[in-house]
């Protein structure tokens, strides 16, 4: 009887070994996805490793998007926004991985590590950079947020783009209203 429990236990070991191993492979597959389509799930987007400091933070906070839903399908979970473009969603992230991707960084919290430490809400917190040339003039785009919910990716983010296309840099500044 002591053998068949000890088999048993070992089994159940095992399986949840090898979950866990197909699990983590999983994840390091969807870290290293090279382009976002409209295809591409919230939680590739979430946790591409270009964003491992702040991907939660490239959409709301405050509301709640599974993983799974596609960049497509993001607007049947924002009450505030009909009629996205998606193409302009992937444009967004695309280019915010390569800037990352290049060595560039893109999100600057806003507290230090200590003020975090102390109130973990302020985590929340911080500025997404557009580069545009350097010393060139800049902008900070504070859009949304008088609502429900923060939607940087839909709010400041297109225009923050243009804008640095345009050569000039641009701040966005991220706000959960959760905090």
């Amino acid at each position: 009887m002591k053998k068949s429990i000890v088999i048993f236990v070992l089994l159940v070991g095992v399986i949840i070994v090898v979950l866990f191993s197909f699990s983590s492979f999983q994840n390091h597959e969807e870290n290293q996805i090279a382009e976002f389509t409209k295809e591409t799930t919230v939680g590739q987007v979430i946790h591409n490793s270009s964003f491992a400091d702040f991907g939660e933070f490239l959409f709301p906070l405050d509301i709640s998007i599974p993983e799974s839903a596609t960049l497509d399908e993001l607007e049947d979970y924002y009450t505030w926004y009909r009629y996205m473009n998606t193409d302009k969603t992937v444009e967004i992230l695309n280019t915010m991985k390569k800037q990352v991707d290049a060595g560039n960084q893109i999100f600057y919290p806003i507290y230090t590590e200590e003020e975090m430490r102390k109130e973990p809400d302020k985590r929340n917190t911080g500025l997404f950079f557009f580069r545009g040339n350097s010393g060139s003039k800049f902008a900070i785009l504070n859009a949304g947020g008088g609502f429900m919910y923060v939607a940087a990716m839909q709010d400041s983010f297109p225009h923050a783009l243009e804008i640095s296309k345009q050569g000039y840099n641009a701040f966005c500044s991220y706000l959960s209203l959760g905090c």
